[in-house]
């Protein structure tokens, strides 16, 4: 999840999953995108709408700067969150390999995008920062997402029972 930052023109990453183990706080946030073609995330947010790649190095709609920033991704789904008018973030799903998205695919980053956004909205204008943080939180979670954090520093990344079960469905103790 990236949230758009209109005054510096960049996406910053808030929350995401990187090989199978979420990141997120410092770590993630580390990771700053430029808005428009400089990004796949930005590229979405100019259109406005749902922006599908086989194989981001290949499409020339936009920079693929995920190589670039290790991130080892070929495909994608990127979804704008918000409303028209009030684009606050980007939703992206991530693919390793080049491949074909289907519908039900792209429908389901729809979906969750769409929950998210609505769950947001709603509350958006009568909530400080922190309390919106917190009820962002709680629409990741209600979405299924699950959680996770990236501790930088010491190389941890760490997975709650929602993202675990996403990435690895018989989890191992060993691997939180």
């Amino acid at each position: 999840v990236f949230e758009h930052h209109e005054a510096a023109g960049v996406l910053q990453c808030r929350v995401g999953v990187l090989n199978g183990v979420v990141a997120s706080d410092s770590g993630a946030a580390r990771l700053r995108l430029p808005t428009g073609r400089g990004s796949m995330p930005g590229y979405t947010l100019l259109a406005g709408r749902t922006v599908v790649t086989t194989d981001l190095l290949a499409d020339r709609r936009f920079v693929a700067l995920a190589p670039a920033r290790g991130v080892f991704a070929r495909s994608a789904v990127n979804v704008p969150l918000g409303w028209p008018g009030h684009w606050w973030g980007v939703l992206g799903v991530y693919g390793h390999d080049t491949r074909v998205w289907t519908e039900g695919d792209v429908a389901m980053v729809e979906a969750v995008a769409a929950i998210m956004a609505g769950l947001l909205r709603a509350t958006a204008s009568e909530l400080s920062s922190s309390r919106f943080e917190r009820y962002a939180d709680l629409a990741t979670r209600a979405s299924g997402m699950g959680r996770w954090s990236w501790n930088a520093a010491r190389g941890e990344i760490t997975l709650d029972e929602i993202a675990l079960s996403l990435f690895d469905p018989a989890p191992d103790p060993s691997h939180r």
